[in-house]
């Protein structure tokens, strides 16, 4: 009886696993969006209004914070339905997640709201070390204007790491080889694949914080009064430790993701 419980349990996890990879996409398009509208806006102000005191003045942050919540609130709001509609399926029983509820939408207001704004911030700060260090290396404004475009959206951490790959590539003495147009082909490729990964991350864990969101609360409104964590093979030692353990329902909602890029998830606790 016990391992026909433990298969069932596991089925349910690899649904929502999948639901969870399947809405990932979805976010990740919307971040894609939110990002080029940002670097569209950067770019335009950075050619028609710098100033070499680089300040938080350089663009309209407010006007993008609000732009990018636009952008991400509805497909937040809807990954969100998808993990409280699962809640229904894995229990069998008729009804859906309401989308339109107030707790639903403001719950998606505070998510939004909190990932632009530390986005927004960490791009910022990145940015303003880029531009400072173009212009000490004599860059123009509308060659820095164009690569800004892979930076938008990485951390301070990151666009520096850029910085210092393009340092290394100019050593002549390591890479007596390499001409101007060698070193921007390679840095463009270097920073490509940086801003995919952290786009990929940032999609992976916000997916996993909306979906389990809906999905808690559907449980809760469904009379589910606990929850146990289930880690997700070969998970991490943290996610390890917490497998098995039980949640209330009202509070299993804010569990997952423990980490970013987490796949763990929150299985209905059997009697």
């Amino acid at each position: 009886m016990l391992t026909i419980i433990k298969q069932k349990l596991n089925r349910i996890h690899s649904k929502l696993d999948w639901h969870l990879k399947r809405n990932t996409v979805l976010f990740q398009e919307a971040i894609q969006k939110w990002f080029a509208f940002t670097v569209k806006q950067i770019q335009t102000d950075l050619r028609a209004k710098f100033q070499k005191d680089i300040t938080s003045e350089l663009t309209d942050w407010e006007y993008l914070q609000k732009q990018g919540e636009g952008i991400l609130k509805p497909v937040t709001l809807k990954i969100m339905k998808d993990g409280g509609d699962a809640a229904y399926k894995v229990l069998a029983i008729e009804g859906a997640f309401d989308m339109v509820n107030v707790r639903a939408i403001k719950v998606v207001e505070k998510f939004t709201t909190k990932l632009v704004r530390e986005v927004n911030g960490e791009t910022k700060k990145g940015i303003r070390t880029y531009i400072s260090t173009g212009i000490k290396e004599g860059r123009s404004m509308d060659k820095i204007a164009r690569e800004l475009r892979p930076l938008v959206g990485l951390t301070k951490k990151q666009t520096q790491s850029v910085m210092n790959y393009r340092k290394l590539l100019s050593d002549k003495k390591k890479f007596p080889e390499l001409d101007a147009a060698d070193i921007n082909r390679k840095v463009q490729r270097y920073s490509d694949k940086t801003h995919r990964r952290r786009m990929q991350v940032i999609a992976r864990t916000e997916t996993a914080r909306a979906q389990n969101t809906g999905y808690a609360q559907s449980m809760k409104d469904l009379g589910v009064k606990k929850l146990e964590f289930s880690a997700y093979p070969d998970c991490c030692d943290i996610c390890s430790g917490l497998d098995g353990k039980e949640y209330e329902t009202g509070e299993a909602g804010a569990i997952i993701p423990v980490h970013p890029n987490c796949r763990c998830a929150m299985l209905p606790v059997v009697e």
